[in-house]
């Protein structure tokens, strides 16, 4: 399946049309900051202010926050772990630029990346199971689909499929294609058998799972038909109602959401997203118009993936049985929320017997919606389910009661908080004073004051107040007088009004002073583009200071501004020179000193003459 290094002109074709927003937005939520400009939370680390700035005239984008910055390509690489060729496929798919590769040796295509291989077979497999859903094969996942009463457009939308129940369908038509046993294995897609490779999945109806962008299946859900006889039936029995894809190179079930890239839209529009359990669910509410909706892929929610609902800047909504699974799922939720920084989570307690999919399928749009209106904070939820299973019939009980909602309360900072949820949950249930419940729980949880007083003292000052602190220029000289300062934060501010708006500034690279910002001003004025710009700097530091520059907002917003930024670096200049003169004067004698002090003179009133 090797394909060859691709043509470099495809590359430089595809740079013009790349729109970085575009490549952006799935990850986090972009709100304009100017021109072409955004910023956001940063979708490389936890963050409640956005530090992330983005400019998509020049296609570059740097975090003030944690200091990375890049490219589209260098985005997709960091964020998704892609090589730079499934980049460049990547975003040649989403923007449509047909690429064309130069024949490679045999050593080279065996060299092709491994995780490109494995996104092609599991894409393959895809479509396979598709066809397999649709043809005469797939009848009975058909009728099971149709009693589940997912219509025919939902099953395109969400590409569903069958696995043959046959032991190697899949395995024998894609090694048709040139895949190897040992790819089919790495993808999750085969195993190895005594006579040859064993598909992983047969007799299931197939959900396949698509990376965080919506562009590539990484893996696949497979659910058996109930009822059905099957064949290819292993002798310890028909295993599991869901099997997964197991983790690999390209997936890891604990960073992925079902549904995340279909949802994002309607999810950001919402300001909610719900969390649900199945595959079935999130296709079933999305069909009847409840889209902001995404599900684990087999496993509990992780700090990674309230990591990636929070970057939305959205609440979080948990679906939630109220059993004793689903308390624990709320404890942990709350648990995880605190870690990544989720002040809005709340839980939806589903009726009794019915999951998302099955509610929506009974009660319609309007019916579902109102159930899941019902939202209640994760600490609400809790409360309810402990008071719901108590016994109340004697004091004593009564008393056991609230006492064992006192470990949920106790962890609450907040006087506040316990007061609300005490009098407003606790109190009316048990039929006890709250004021009487509340005395004991912080009796029992003493709130530590101190802790109630601490704030945040490291919150960082907002982008933009001042020309951020890129470190550029800084480094050549660490130690500086105020004067030292004051030329750096002017070179600085010349060198970022350069980068953005390169006819604004005019002056040469003797009125700078640091050597980055030397080369940095002679790229500009060379006309040159940002992208051989970046390239031309010494190192990534370099690369580095210039992006967070061009991204930073900017300090000078208009041509009258930046013709005084350049008197003052003119300024600076004669001053310089003068200083320079000056210096020379002292170890001068004769004529020299004599034509020294006349340039001295003239430097003098040269400076004093330009506005400044």
């Amino acid at each position: 399946m090797g394909k060859g290094r691709i043509n470099e002109a495809d590359i430089d074709r595809l740079k013009d049309v790349i729109r970085l927003d575009e490549v952006v937005r799935p990850h986090t939520e972009l709100k304009a900051s100017g021109p072409g400009r955004f910023m956001a939370r940063c979708p490389f680390h936890n963050e409640k202010t956005p530090s992330f700035s983005l400019d998509a005239t020049k296609g570059v984008y740097h975090c003030f926050g944690c200091g990375v910055g890049g490219n589209a390509f260098t985005f997709l690489m960091e964020l998704e772990g892609l090589n730079y060729v499934e980049a460049v496929e990547r975003l040649a798919a989403q923007f449509g630029v047909t690429l064309h590769y130069e024949r490679q040796s045999t050593r080279q295509a065996h060299a092709q990346s491994k995780r490109t291989r494995l996104r092609e077979l599991l894409q393959e497999a895809a479509t396979f199971y598709h066809q397999q859903l649709l043809g005469p094969d797939g009848e009975s996942a058909r009728r099971y689909l149709s009693k589940r009463h997912i219509q025919d457009a939902a099953i395109d939308h969400w590409n569903l499929g069958w696995a043959p129940d046959q032991w190697d369908g899949l395995s024998t038509y894609l090694m048709g294609k040139g895949a190897s046993i040992d790819d089919l294995e790495s993808a999750g897609l085969s195993t190895r058998g005594r006579h040859g490779p064993i598909d992983r999945f047969r007799a299931r109806v197939m959900y396949p799972i698509a990376d965080r962008g919506g562009t590539d299946v990484v893996a696949f859900g497979g659910r058996i038909v109930p009822e059905a006889q099957r064949v290819t039936v292993m002798q310890d029995g028909p295993g599991p109602k869901y099997i997964n894809s197991p983790k690999n190179e390209v997936y890891d079930k604990s960073r992925v959401l079902f549904g995340l890239a279909q949802a994002r839209r309607a999810i950001v529009k919402a300001n909610n997203v719900y969390v649900v359990e199945g595959y079935m669910d999130v296709i079933g509410l999305a069909q009847i118009g409840i889209e902001n909706v995404v599900a684990t892929c087999g496993t509990a929610l992780t700090g990674e993936h309230f990591a990636m609902l929070e970057r939305l800047d959205t609440a979080i909504t948990l679906c939630l049985d109220p059993d004793d699974a689903g308390m624990q799922a709320a404890e942990r939720a709350r648990e995880l929320a605190a870690q990544t920084g989720v002040s809005d989570l709340g839980i939806v307690k589903l009726p009794e017997g019915l999951d998302p999919a099955d509610l929506a399928n009974e009660r319609g749009l309007e019916g579902t919606t109102n159930a899941l209106a019902l939202r209640v904070s994760a600490v609400a939820f809790q409360i309810q389910y402990l008071l719901d299973h108590a016994q109340l019939d004697t004091p004593e009980q009564r008393r056991a009661a609230y006492q064992s909602t006192f470990p949920l309360l106790g962890k609450l900072e907040s006087w506040d908080l316990r007061y609300q949820y005490i009098f407003d949950y606790v109190a009316p249930v048990v039929g006890i004073p709250g004021q009487r419940i509340e005395d004991e729980l912080n009796v029992t949880y003493p709130l530590h004051r101190q802790q109630r007083r601490t704030a945040r003292t490291t919150a960082p000052p907002p982008v933009g107040a001042s020309i951020p602190n890129t470190g550029y220029g800084e480094a050549d000289h660490p130690t500086q007088d105020k004067a030292r300062h004051a030329q750096l934060h002017l070179e600085r501010m010349a060198i970022q009004t350069a980068l953005q708006n390169p006819s604004w500034i005019t002056v040469s690279a003797e009125h700078f002073t640091t050597e980055l910002s030397k080369q940095v001003i002679q790229a500009v004025q060379q006309s040159i583009s940002f992208d051989e710009l970046i390239e031309r700097m010494p190192n990534d530091e370099a690369r580095d200071r210039v992006r967070a520059l061009v991204t930073a907002e900017s300090f000078v917003t208009d041509s009258e501004q930046a013709a005084q930024l350049q008197t003052s670096l003119e300024r600076a200049l004669v001053r310089r020179q003068w200083q320079d003169v000056l210096n020379a004067i002292e170890f001068a004698q004769g004529q020299e000193r004599t034509d020294l002090m006349l340039k001295a003179q003239a430097l003098n009133q040269k400076w004093r003459s330009m506005s400044g």
